[in-house]
């Protein structure tokens, strides 16, 4: 059981982290896109680009 809640705390504060960048990589290009700074394609291509940190350190859990 103690494992168990170990892997809980793990997968919490990962999926914490996640959602933090995802939700920050979205504000900063939303805001860069209505200024006129950057185009939608580029926030697109920016948001696929930055699963890809996501995808790591969700495979992180698979090596604890």
């Amino acid at each position: 059981m103690p494992a168990f809640i170990r892997l809980f705390s793990a997968v919490h504060s990962i999926l914490v982290q996640n959602i933090t960048l995802m939700r920050g990589i979205k504000a900063v290009l939303r805001a860069s896109t209505r200024v006129g700074i950057s185009a939608l394609w580029m926030a697109a291509f920016a948001d696929v680009e930055a699963s890809l940190p996501v995808l790591g350190n969700g495979l992180y859990l698979s090596r604890t």
